[in-house]
């Protein structure tokens, strides 16, 4: 055989694959609207004095380089130009941010531990999903049931007068009670 074997993969680098390869299928198409980049990340918990500068120093201590991230962006309020304790890394490729993520999630900068996780969407105001329900199989007797539900409701054309209670005066009382029948009688 002339193709090259790849070598196995052993333990953590099995791990890390499958979870980035998971992440990378979770991202979505590029170009739809529910695409999220798998090689953004999510920082989490900041230290509120940290800046760019810091969280690359953070991640060049603990990653080793920073060859691989393409930029840092920290989340500023727009009233007061302070942090809002968050940001985004953007990585080269998703490997790197799905390793970034592992190795540290949980590791403190500044004396805080920081959470890194998959970038998101920003959910978007009156907007509502629905769950669509899937049509389960009715039994004979639902099945009926529903039939009947159905005639039922459809059945407005029939000749059928319904008065409101409001409507009905002593004239309507005397077509339904007819005075001359004396049958009032075997009630006595």
């Amino acid at each position: 055989s002339n193709t090259p074997k790849r070598p196995p993969t052993f333990g953590a680098d099995g791990l890390l694959a499958a979870k980035n390869k998971e992440r990378v299928k979770m991202a979505g198409r590029k170009g739809t609207k529910r695409f999220v980049d798998p090689c953004k990340v999510f920082l989490g918990n900041l230290p509120f004095d940290a800046t760019e500068q810091d969280v690359k120093q953070f991640l060049a201590q603990n990653l080793g380089t920073t060859f691989n991230v393409k930029s840092i962006k920290i989340i500023y309020d727009w009233k007061t130009n302070k942090s809002k304790g968050y940001g985004f890394a953007l990585f080269t490729d998703p490997m790197f941010a799905t390793s970034a993520m592992e190795v540290l999630d949980g590791r403190k900068l500044k004396g805080r531990p920081m959470t890194l996780s998959q970038g998101k969407k920003k959910p978007k105001e009156n907007e509502l999903y629905i769950k669509k329900e899937n049509k389960r199989i009715l039994t004979k007797e639902e099945e009926a049931i529903q039939a009947g539900l159905e005639e039922a409701l459809s059945n407005d054309d029939d000749d059928t007068v319904v008065m409101e209670v409001d409507d009905f005066d002593e004239a309507d009382d005397a077509l339904l009670f007819d005075s001359d029948d004396d049958d009032d009688d075997e009630f006595e």
